[in-house]
């Protein structure tokens, strides 16, 4: 980069040189106007011999083969004859000349040839061998000398041998007219002589003769020594359009030389004495034309550009291609900063780089000077390029300016910048982009560079893509917290990316503080959210962290996302990190509670009772003070009861409800606190909560049935007074429904009975009677109860008379039926107990009276119980035919045991017997009936299960008191005793 910057400056300077230079001191011409013989051009050509001049050789193999013959010709003279010894010698004399005027061509450029030798020492050799063989022949052969001669003389003078004229002229009169006049205007022009009348008769007699050489020779020479020489150089430069290209070349070029000299130097190429249309073909026209064209230019440099490249295709393949094509240049130059439009020097600059690397553009030959010329042309274009850069970022720049840069860049890197450059013009041509406004085109250079590139350089043009990109976005260099306006998305988003791919590099706050910020512009808060929360774990200092942390619980909180609020606020905790809101401070440990309450709340509506629980268990554990608490040990508890935690439920309402005695929550608290403990059977919690239930909450219409439950309970364990007391404000309870309050009554009156205080008894059996208003079946359990009472007291006859008033209702429903049967029951029981007493009372005087008696009593028993049964089916019955099965013990025992004298007659013994077997079968048949009766009942569970467990005993295998008899009694029959006798 430090070296493109010093590029910068040598080619500002550079451009500033040359247009000064340009406009202060103009062009130079470029091409040569060709450097003119000394010798006056075609004088030679003029004079050569005029019979050889029509067989004139005109290629090499001409050449070749003319030079084997020569050879044979010059081998045939030593055994030639003296006839044939001359006419080798001529052949040989005329051979030699022509390959002299050959090669004399081919050195002057008329006439190509693959001879790669000296020219001069080839002309001179064959020249020497052409006046050899003369020389011989003039000695040979007395007549006919006129060729040999002037072949010997005038080598003489083209070798420099001035004695070459004295010998001509002495031999003047051999030579004939032709030869003559040759020589004559040879040494005039080679003498020098005065301008005379005489002397331009003469010279234009032998330019007559001579044709176009002798006519451009001869004028070129009048020019030579006239003071006004134009009418003769435009006679000359007219003659010569016949003449080859060489020749046209080397005449106009004398003539140049001629008019400069006569002008003191100072040509006006634009108004030269001799016209050179017929020679526009000609390297020296053109140079000529150049001159004349730049002499006439000024400060215009068109023409001169027109000009140049008028000449180009001209130049091609040859070495005057190069100076041409950079003289194109440097007027390009020229113009594109004086009209700051640079695309035409753009252009040839191209153009001229492709042509020179073509190594054959300047000829064969000229590979390292074509090289030598791109290598030029590089280093003018990457100068160019350069300045161009140097100017775009100045900031009087223009957007047109620019606008051309940039594309010279492109074009430029593309297509001929050195590898080594183009990551530093192509950087350039990121900030030019920028420069000019085109961030999307800056963006995009910048960012195709960082692919390219690692480390810190990567990370250069990803800040230098950034910026423009911000630019797009429309997004400020400082992290906008209070916020922007939602606009740009597309751009917004990919500078997020940016900001991301820069954090991973940097790891600072600042650059994830935008790239966080813009995905909140563009609706993506869950990610950035995401990315500040990941650094904040592992970064949580200054106050990027401070705000991002604060506008994340901001966000969650407004949002209600209770779980990621949460998670931040430890965060901020564990940091130390005070969360910054605009110009808030954000209490991070208050919105932990916040988090904990709302999203424990959350948790449990959507049945997560699990995390429900953790989260409402750490809330009230520790926001104690919190008004919410109380609500949160609801929630809580209801959490622990639904994740099957019933422990912890059941304790967390005992914490509700004596913390907070007169909370809103008291009510369901103590409610779902008694509903959880039954099914514990935590007995004490349950008489708690349902006992400060009703107490608290006394016209709650869940009271009546809470008040049984807790009787239940009382009653289990034995708690008849506290079972009293709610069976009593049952029956109070006007909310009750009536035959609830009736059974409440009744149950005071049973409990009352049996384990308390017979004025409560009666207290209840009173209310009952009341509130039924002489139901006629509770008046029935009344009486019941009241005949219990008098048998407990042994007043039987306010039994039988309970009974019979019971009797006397005639109601036919199964709880008077029960407690009628209860009377008759409590009547039997009596009557048994008075059988038995009965029985052990009679005396025995008289077995027969008292077999009789005994059976009699039996039946009045036998009459009770059956008088239980008698009201229908009821509990009582099968438990009375036990008793009566059991009572005929008493009854059979005794008769057993009655016997009768053996010594009285036998008609009495036998007699007695009789009888007391017909009483004994018929208690049995009576104990079989109760028995039969009472196994019915049990099987048909219409009894007590204690009483049917004893009727089942009573009738077991294991009861042996009885057997099968002869009648099917099942008991022991009776049998007299037999005397062996």
């Amino acid at each position: 980069m430090r070296q493109l910057q010093k590029h910068f400056v040598q080619a500002l300077a550079g451009l500033y040189l040359s247009v000064q230079a340009s406009v202060a001191f103009g062009l130079g011409p470029v091409l040569p106007l060709g450097k003119p013989t000394a010798e006056i051009p075609m004088l030679s050509e003029a004079v050569r011999d005029p019979d050889l001049a029509f067989e004139q050789i005109t290629d090499d193999g001409e050449a070749q083969r003319l030079i084997a013959q020569s050879k044979q010709d010059a081998e045939g003279l030593i055994k030639a004859d003296p006839t044939r010894k001359i006419e080798l010698l001529e052949t040989l004399m005329k051979s030699h000349a022509r390959l002299a005027y050959f090669y004399e061509d081919v050195r002057s450029g008329r006439l190509p040839s693959s001879e790669r030798g000296e020219m001069g020492s080839v002309i001179s050799r064959h020249r020497n061998d052409a006046s050899r063989y003369a020389n011989e022949l003039i000695k040979l052969r007395a007549g006919n000398q006129a060729q040999a001669v002037y072949i010997v003389g005038m080598n003489q003078i083209a070798s420099g041998d001035a004695s070459g004229f004295s010998s001509l002229s002495k031999n003047k009169k051999i030579l004939g007219k032709d030869r003559a006049l040759r020589l004559d205007f040879l040494t005039l022009i080679k003498a020098g002589g005065k301008d005379s009348p005489a002397m331009r008769k003469s010279l234009a007699q032998y330019m007559t003769a001579l044709g176009a050489s002798g006519q451009v020779a001869g004028n070129l020479y009048l020019a030579k020594i006239e003071k006004n020489s134009a009418p003769s150089l435009n006679k000359a430069i007219n003659a010569a359009s016949k003449l080859p290209k060489i020749d046209r070349e080397n005449s106009v070029a004398y003539a140049l030389q001629l008019w400069s000299t006569k002008n003191n130097g100072k040509v006006q190429y634009g108004k030269l004495p001799f016209d050179l249309k017929a020679h526009s073909d000609l390297a020296v026209t053109r140079a000529v034309k150049e001159r004349a064209v730049l002499q006439a230019s000024g400060k215009n440099l068109t023409p001169a550009l027109q000009f140049y490249r008028s000449i180009v295709e001209v130049n091609r393949g040859t070495p005057l291609l190069a100076p041409v094509l950079e003289r194109i240049l440097e007027i390009e130059e020229t113009n594109a900063n004086s009209s700051k439009s640079y695309s035409s020097y753009e252009k040839a600059l191209i153009s001229s780089l492709e042509m020179m690397n073509d190594k054959t553009s300047l000829g064969k030959g000229q590979e390292a000077a074509a090289q030598a010329s791109a290598a030029r042309i590089s280093a003018r274009y990457k100068n160019f390029v350069v300045a161009m850069v140097g100017a775009s970022k100045s900031p009087k720049a223009t957007k047109a300016v620019r606008s051309q840069t940039i594309s010279i860049i492109n074009t430029y890197v593309a297509n001929h910048a050195a590898a080594a450059d183009k990551v530093p013009f192509r950087t350039e041509l990121g900030r030019i982009y920028a420069l000019n406004g085109q961030h999307q085109e800056a963006v995009r250079t910048f960012m195709d560079l960082k692919k390219e590139s690692t480390g810190a350089k990567a990370q250069e043009f990803l800040l230098a893509a950034m910026a423009s990109q911000r630019v797009l976005a429309e997004w400020p260099s400082t992290a906008p917290w209070n916020g922007v306006p939602k606009k740009n998305v597309p751009s917004r988003t990919i500078l997020a990316d940016m900001y991301e791919e820069r954090f991973a590099a940097t790891n600072n706050w600042d650059d994830l503080a935008h790239h966080g910020l813009l995905l909140i512009n563009v609706n993506n808060n869950s990610k950035a959210f995401q990315v500040w929360t990941k650094n904040l774990e592992k970064n949580p200092k200054g106050q990027h962290a401070q705000l991002a942390a604060g506008m994340m619980m901001a966000s969650y909180q407004s949002a209600r996302n209770w779980q990621k609020l949460e998670d931040i606020a430890r965060l901020a905790i564990k940091a130390n990190l005070s969360p910054l809101f605009g110009k808030r401070t954000l209490d991070s440990v208050a919105l932990l509670g916040d988090a904990l309450f709302e999203g424990g709340r959350e948790h449990f509506t959507a049945k997560r009772y699990g995390p429900a629980s953790e989260k409402l268990a750490e809330f009230t554990k520790k926001y104690k003070t919190d008004k919410r608490r109380v609500e949160a040990l609801f929630v809580l508890a209801k959490a622990y009861h639904n994740f099957e935690k019933h422990p912890a439920s059941v304790e967390t309402l005992l914490v509700l409800v004596n913390e907070y005695p007169a909370s809103p929550y008291e009510h369901d608290a103590l409610l779902l606190g008694g509903e959880w403990t039954v099914p514990m059977a935590w007995e004490d919690q349950t008489i708690f909560f349902y006992q400060r239930f009703i107490e608290r909450f006394v016209k709650d219409p869940k009271v009546p049935s809470i008040r049984m439950v807790l009787v239940e309970l009382y009653m289990g364990r034995e708690l008849y007074g506290n079972a009293v007391r709610l069976y009593a404000a049952h029956t109070e309870d006007t909310r009750v429904a009536k035959n609830d309050r009736i059974d409440s009554a009744l149950a005071i009156m049973a409990v009352e009975e049996r384990y308390g205080d017979a004025k409560y008894a009666i207290w209840g059996a009173g209310k009952a009677r009341e509130i039924s208003k002489e139901d006629p079946i509770i008046v029935a359990r009344v009486v019941s109860f009241d005949a219990r009472r008098a048998a407990k007291s042994g007043d039987m006859n306010k039994v039988r008379q309970l009974e019979a008033s019971l009797s006397k209702l005639n109601v036919n429903e199964r709880g008077v039926i029960e407690s009628l049967a209860q009377l008759r029951f409590l009547l039997a029981e009596k009557q048994a107990t008075e059988t038995k007493q009965e029985i052990f009372n009679l005396a025995q005087t008289d077995p027969v009276k008292t077999l009789a008696a005994q059976y009699s009593i039996f039946l009045k028993t036998q009459a009770a119980y059956d008088r239980v049964c008698a009201v229908g089916t009821t509990t009582y019955c099968g438990f009375a035919m036990l008793r009566l099965s059991e009572s005929t013990r008493n009854s059979l025992s005794s008769i057993e045991n009655l016997s009768v004298a053996q010594t009285l007659d036998e008609k009495t013994v036998r007699g007695f017997e009789t009888q007391k077997l017909s009483v004994i079968s018929a208690i049995s048949r009576a104990a079989a009936r109760a028995d039969s009766i009472a196994m019915g009942i049990s099987e048909k569970g219409e009894t007590t299960p204690e009483w049917s467990q004893e009727i089942v005993v009573n009738n077991s295998d294991s009861n042996l008191e009885r057997s099968h008899g002869a009648t099917g009694s099942g008991f022991i029959q009776w049998m007299p005793v037999k005397n062996d006798q």
